[in-house]
């Protein structure tokens, strides 16, 4: 194996890091050393200007933005809109939507599927 990652884990896992340190719009943004620290303690050692070069891509790709002073970020989205929208663009890719749409539900346990019983019952979106 070379040892790189697979295409997009770094920035799933910087937002994810993000998330979970601004986990709402009133908590202070984070800088990019923090975020790097966190990732650091995780067991993830990266240098700061990996992380500060994938935030930036990140405020591009408009999943992240920066404070008025330009030196700590915050998530445009909370966790689980990411999350819900990562799995969207996971499923748009695929072939077969339907095989992965049944091994994703065969995954779930049932309170996962409880809850997924109940949105689709619902008719609504649970947002």
């Amino acid at each position: 194996m070379n040892g790189r990652r697979p295409h997009g884990s770094l920035e799933a896992r910087v937002v994810q890091v993000l998330t979970a340190a601004v986990p709402t719009p009133s908590d202070p943004p984070a800088t990019g050393r923090a975020v790097r620290d966190a990732l650091a303690a995780a067991g993830d050692e990266l240098a700061v200007t990996t992380v500060l070069t994938v935030l930036t891509r990140l405020q591009r790709k408009g999943l992240v933005e920066r404070d008025a002073d330009g030196r700590a970020y915050r998530p445009t989205r909370s966790g689980s809109e990411a999350t819900a929208e990562a799995m969207t663009a996971v499923l748009a890719r695929a072939g077969d939507r339907a095989a992965v749409l049944q091994r994703f539900t065969g995954a779930l346990d049932e309170h996962d599927l409880d809850v997924l019983r109940a949105a689709l019952g619902s008719g609504r979106r649970l947002d």
